[in-house]
């Protein structure tokens, strides 16, 4: 604030010493003009001279004081005979006003840098400076509380959207309703099927995730008890919700077996989840085994209808896959066709013919390129192309 303030008086007296000179030279010319014409001096009135030492006081001084024995300052020139100032003499003196001008602003420049060192304008300049610094660290402050608070607000928003996972009464009846839902079906006394339990309803949008998990929970809870129970994740969506995974806990161990696509699991995978399967059965006659998918159909129908011919169980044979497919398709009311898709049909038909012995004949085979012996017709009527080697059916966008 103090060097603006410098600057400005700086610049003005800069611009009154330009204006003094240029009006005194102004004056000089005039003057000069009216000597050198004679007929302008028929009557000259006396003039005052000027002392340009004292501008404000410009008629104080007489002629004869102002250039005494009628020579000019500095004696470069003799005056007028009408006593008026010769023009070297103005031009002296307006420079000697013009040096001391230069000397009171060189002055003044120093008292201003004198000021600014002073201790009271460094205790000035570093108070502002705190001022400035706590202003700054005022507003950081703010803007941390701001995020603090917006991050509160955005978790309590996630927190009340978040599905409320919950436990029913035991002495409460069966929520048959989200049961069904959940397809639910005992396929042994020992062995149940179901679809993801912590998923919603994709008909009923009276029952959520939430509802379903707390009905099948309570079924398994009250008719098996707490701890006789394991379930058997084979879905992708292999990890539930944190409170999902409380209420399941109380029912009893949860086992995932994830692997990609719909069709039936790798047969290395395979007897892994068999293995698991016998011997939790085989620990204890209470102990009783829930295998879900995502849909409760394909893949588990798979894995279930393998164990039952794996263990012989429900009057299976070891080599009677199909009719095991069978009776787990009527256990759900439906087909076999609409229970499994055509991968896990044949997915089964590999597993009977390892539990009748016969090992592959060569390692899997990976199609890597076809080679087509002339370019394939592409009819767009039917949207098919016709090749002698295969038939591909495009599908529009």
């Amino acid at each position: 604030m103090w060097n603006s303030w410098a600057e400005q008086a700086k610049k003005g007296f800069s611009e009154a010493i330009e204006k003094t000179g240029d009006a005194l030279a102004n004056t000089g010319d005039v003057i000069s003009k009216a000597a050198s014409n004679p007929r302008s001096r028929a009557a000259p009135a006396k003039p005052r001279p000027v002392d340009l030492t004292t501008p404000r006081n410009l008629e104080s001084t007489p002629l004869d004081e102002a250039s005494p024995s009628g020579s000019s300052v500095g004696g470069s020139s003799p005056a007028s005979s009408s006593g008026m100032p010769s023009p070297n003499d103005i031009r002296a003196r307006a420079a000697a006003a013009l040096a001391r001008v230069q000397a009171n602003e060189q002055n003044i420049a120093k008292s201003a840098s004198a000021k600014l060192q002073s201790p009271v304008f460094q205790n000035l300049s570093k108070g502002w400076s705190t001022v400035v610094d706590s202003a700054k660290k005022g507003v950081q402050a703010a803007q941390e509380a701001v995020e603090k608070e917006q991050t509160r607000l955005e978790l309590l928003m996630l927190a009340r959207d978040a599905p409320k996972y919950f436990s029913r009464d035991l002495n409460m009846s069966l929520d048959v309703p989200a049961l069904k839902d959940a397809e639910v079906v005992y396929v042994t006394d020992r062995i149940i099927s179901m679809s993801h339990p912590a998923l919603p309803s994709n008909t009923d949008p009276t029952i959520p995730g939430e509802r379903k998990l707390a009905a099948v929970c309570h079924l398994l809870e009250k008719r098996h008890g707490s701890g006789n129970v394991m379930i058997w994740n084979l879905s992708e969506v292999t990890t539930y919700h944190q409170q999902a995974s409380a209420v399941l806990d109380r029912v009893g161990p949860i086992l995932a077996f994830s692997f990609p696509g719909s069709p039936a699991p790798p047969l290395g995978l395979w007897l892994q989840l068999l293995l698991s399967l016998e011997k939790w059965l085989q620990a204890s006659p209470d102990n009783v085994a829930v295998v879900h998918c995502l849909t409760g159909k394909g893949r588990t129908s798979t894995v279930l209808a393998a164990f039952l011919c794996w263990m012989a169980e429900a009057g299976f044979e070891k080599t009677n896959m199909t009719s095991a497919l069978q009776y787990i398709a009527q256990c759900k009311k439906m087909s076999v066709d609409e229970l499994t898709i055509p991968s896990q049909r044949r997915y089964a038909q590999y597993f009977t013919n390892m539990l009748e012995g016969i090992r592959p004949s060569q390692p899997p085979l990976v199609l890597k390129r076809i080679i087509m012996s002339e370019a394939p017709h592409v009819s767009t009527n039917t949207q098919r192309i016709a090749c002698p080697l295969c038939s591909i059916f495009l599908i529009p966008h």
